[in-house]
């Protein structure tokens, strides 16, 4: 049960850091510096984005919209934060 609790840990910190990756890789081909924490589900599927970075209002919408449409999640559930908070 351990191992298992572990694997699936493991798991889900490999998914977490690959939709960041994502994340900040169509954020920069929009010009837009931006760093992005990834909550997942119990079936390790994004449930939550939260973005941080400069952008206007128009390029939050946007990455919002693109983030949103390719993770197959909600646009409320995309939420921008003026403050980085690291969960590290």
């Amino acid at each position: 049960a351990q191992g298992e609790a572990l694997a699936r840990e493991a798991r889900a910190e490999c998914i977490t850091k690959s939709f960041e990756a994502y994340i900040q890789s169509k954020a920069e081909e929009m010009g837009l510096e931006v760093s992005a924490r990834i909550t997942l589900d119990e079936l390790l599927l994004p449930c939550r984005v939260e973005l941080y970075g400069a952008a206007s209002v128009q390029e939050r919408q946007a990455l919002s919209e693109t983030v949103s449409r390719e993770l197959g999640m909600g646009e409320e559930d995309v939420v921008w934060t003026d403050s980085h908070q690291s969960s590290e």
